[in-house]
């Protein structure tokens, strides 16, 4: 009997066939995302004429092979965010310490779309709102 705890990624669909990688820019999103919905689209046209499928098998084909699109799209997309928001939090930390520090330049805040705080602000205060920025950033990136 199949275990779930034996798996590793619950979201891996598996190794794409194998007749796929001998295709150009074979990638695994572009597999997922372009090439079997495009053989669904085939053999929703191909099957039903040589009568091995109905025609309403066929339309059912067809609309899966659009939704197989859309959710393997849907899956990319959600795996870049995160990927992106783990490269904005690498780049955005130094420009957080230098500004935490009364360094930053304004090419740094700039890049992150803030203005420096006040030349006599006290240290702690400095502190206090460079770990509040740092908490609303890592709040948005969870989501």
């Amino acid at each position: 009997m199949w275990q779930m705890e034996r798996e590793e990624n619950s979201y891996l669909a598996g190794p794409p066939l194998f007749f796929f990688r001998w295709l150009p820019k074979a990638s695994y999103w572009r597999i997922r995302i372009i090439y079997e919905p495009l053989l669904l689209i085939a053999l929703s046209i191909v099957l039903p004429n040589f009568f091995i499928l109905e025609p309403g098998a066929g339309n059912f084909l067809l609309l899966s092979a659009m939704f197989l699109a859309m959710k393997n799209y849907t899956r990319w997309f959600m795996d870049w965010q995160i990927i992106r928001a783990v490269m904005d939090a690498k780049f955005m930390g130094p420009k957080l310490a230098r500004l935490s520090d009364n360094e930053a330049e304004d090419e740094d805040l700039g890049s992150i779309h803030m203005a420096s705080f006040p030349e006599d602000l006290p240290p702690d205060i400095r502190k206090a709102a460079v770990d509040h920025i740092a908490r609303i950033f890592s709040a948005n990136d969870s989501n």
